[in-house]
């Protein structure tokens, strides 16, 4: 009897040993998980904010192009032109210098009001430069179409003879048109004219256009500077 009462001793000693072993193994495998809860992000909220955050951070630092240049100066003029265009003078203490600037309102997310706050102030900018032709005059056998407003003949303007289109109908709007001389050759020039009922009558025909090239710089956004 009292062998038998031994054996069940040491079986229960045995349960209670095995149960306080499982306890301690399961409380380390859910220390474990929480600790690489803790150390990952598990929730895809999380990781949609992170991702958000970075696109807003993106979006409020507009970049140039490859074409754009990047300025800052301090605008001291702004001249209106035929809506939407203005002329912006822009001085550059540093360079000693002033350079005017195209800007069509309607490409910049600014409005006018705008940007004539910001007039004495630095700012911004990018804009490009490109070279255009520049019309001084336009002949049609041998006869300025310009009347009373040509300039003077000046032996070092470029010319093109050829047929003239694009001039189907007159300027109605604030901004000029663009027509086109063709030569011979198959060369064609545009130019950017306002254009009236003689050179309506003149479209189709061949007449040579006298023209220079000129520099323009158009703004393509504008920014308080810093």
């Amino acid at each position: 009897m009292v062998k038998y009462f031994s054996l069940l001793i040491v079986i229960v000693s045995l349960i209670l040993v095995y149960s306080c072993q499982s306890n301690v193994n399961q409380q380390t495998q859910d220390s474990s998980q929480i600790e690489v809860i803790n150390n990952k992000p598990t929730s895809a909220t999380t990781v949609e904010k992170e991702q958000i955050t970075t696109q807003s951070e993106e979006v409020d630092e507009q970049l140039p192009t490859d074409d754009e240049i990047q300025e800052y100066g301090i605008i001291v003029g702004i001249e209106d032109g035929p809506y939407p265009m203005f002329i912006i003078t822009m001085e550059f203490p540093r360079r000693e210098m002033k350079i005017d600037f195209n800007l069509n309102v309607e490409t910049i997310s600014q409005d006018m009001a705008a940007i004539y706050d910001l007039k004495g102030k630095y700012v911004r900018f990018y804009y490009l430069s490109d070279m255009v032709n520049d019309l001084t005059d336009l002949h049609i056998n041998d006869v300025t179409l310009f009347g009373e407003w040509a300039p003077e003949f000046n032996p070092q303007w470029k010319s093109i003879t050829g047929k003239l289109s694009g001039a189907e109908t007159e300027t109605v709007s604030d901004l000029p048109g663009e027509i086109y001389v063709n030569d011979e050759t198959g060369r064609q020039i545009s130019f950017e004219l306002y254009i009236d009922s003689e050179v309506v009558n003149a479209n189709g025909k061949v007449v040579t256009a006298y023209y220079s090239m000129r520099g323009v710089n158009t703004i393509t956004y504008i920014a308080p500077g810093e």
